[in-house]
């Protein structure tokens, strides 16, 4: 079969209809990094390759509230050792990658204007545009839902 770039890794290709998989799993990450490439020319490659791997699973993508900052959430650190090795062997991007000190996360349900977020906290969003809050610490996580009693944050996964 002639693959023009139509089909990717994962594709099914069947003669009738009602084929369906499951979405693969996401687990709630528990390392996060601020990603840039080091050279603002190859965005366009960053963009693709960092979509790319998203869809893949290798790391979960959120954006900071202004849509400036990408940032990576993994379960491991390793996970952030393949993006680095696959966006430059593979889209010739190299990053610049910063460890950020969370250590946990929530989606946030409730009105983002009156959520009282711990002064360690941050609050990004997803793919979907869904706030979420990372947290330095589970006991700031605690911390959020005890004062929020109008909001809930649910576990990403």
């Amino acid at each position: 079969m002639i693959n023009p770039g139509q089909f990717a890794i994962g594709d099914t290709i069947s003669l009738s209809d009602g084929f369906n998989y499951q979405p693969l799993p996401q687990f709630q990450p528990e390392v996060f990094a601020r990603v840039q490439p080091t050279d603002v020319g190859k965005r366009k490659a960053f963009d693709k390759g960092m979509e790319q791997m998203a869809a893949e699973g290798t790391v979960q993508i959120l954006r900071s509230l202004d849509d400036l900052d990408f940032l990576a959430a993994a379960v491991g650190r390793l996970q952030f050792d393949v993006l680095e090795f696959r966006l430059r062997n593979e889209y010739r991007v190299e990053t610049r990658l910063e460890p950020l000190s969370y250590a946990c996360s929530a989606w946030l349900v409730g009105d983002l204007d009156t959520f009282r977020a711990p002064s360690d906290a941050m609050i990004v969003k997803d793919h979907r545009d869904r706030p979420i809050v990372l947290f330095r610490s589970p006991w700031s996580k605690t911390f959020a839902k005890e004062h929020n009693p109008d909001h809930d944050l649910l576990e990403m996964g």
